[in-house]
């Protein structure tokens, strides 16, 4: 929904949390992600912990994961853009499965107006396997509500649901994977005047080495 970029230059730091327990990162990066370059001198701080409350506990125990993030920057001095995350997963032989909470502030940066903008929603993701993870066919069932703006419009939601079907092809000794995933996704906008559902159908190919 627009809320995080995939990349961003910076410098990090990264160290495990002993006896299994996860690890931790902290970092400054540009904040603008890959597709812009830096404007100012406004540089963001993001930092992401994740721990495994169980390591010494049964298989299903020790599967589960606890993960936060932060991301905290400003468009201009003192116009904010922030983002918190939480998240919990598990993984299993025969499934993953994932929950996340996302929160997020924005303020305009076009002078005067600062006006403040604060969203958010929730993702729950789930993936079982018939085999296993990577070989032979596997589902994708995913659900996301999202509140664009939780101040003024409270009461809109934009929720999306998507369910798949892929097939992993064998790879004997191991030199690379390939996939085809053919999945569903609808798009449906609640108290949004004017604004259409969406469907879509979509064919995905993957192939690594």
């Amino acid at each position: 929904d627009g809320g995080m970029s995939s990349s961003d230059v910076g410098a990090t730091f990264q160290a495990n949390i002993p006896n299994s327990y996860g690890d931790f990162q902290v970092g400054v990066y540009n904040g603008e992600g890959y597709s812009a370059a830096e404007p100012n001198n406004q540089k963001a701080f993001m930092a992401r912990g994740s721990v495994r409350p169980f390591p010494m506990g049964g298989a299903l125990a020790k599967s589960v994961r606890v993960t936060a993030f932060y991301f905290g920057d400003h468009y201009l001095k003192a116009y904010q853009r922030k983002r918190v995350v939480g998240n919990v997963s598990i993984e299993r032989p025969k499934y993953n499965f994932s929950f996340d909470y996302l929160t997020r502030v924005d303020q305009s940066k076009t002078p005067p107006d600062t006006t403040k903008i604060e969203s958010g929603g929730y993702s729950v993701v789930l993936t079982p396997f018939f085999k296993e993870k990577g070989n032979g066919f596997e589902a994708l069932l995913r659900y996301d509500s999202f509140r664009p703006d939780s101040g003024n419009f409270s009461d809109r939601r934009q929720n999306r649901t998507i369910a798949g079907l892929a097939y992993w092809f064998p790879h004997p000794g191991g030199a690379g994977t390939a996939a085809l995933l053919l999945d569903y996704e609808g798009l449906r906008y609640k108290n949004f005047p004017g604004q259409a559902r969406q469907n879509k159908i979509t064919l995905h190919g993957l192939i690594n080495f």
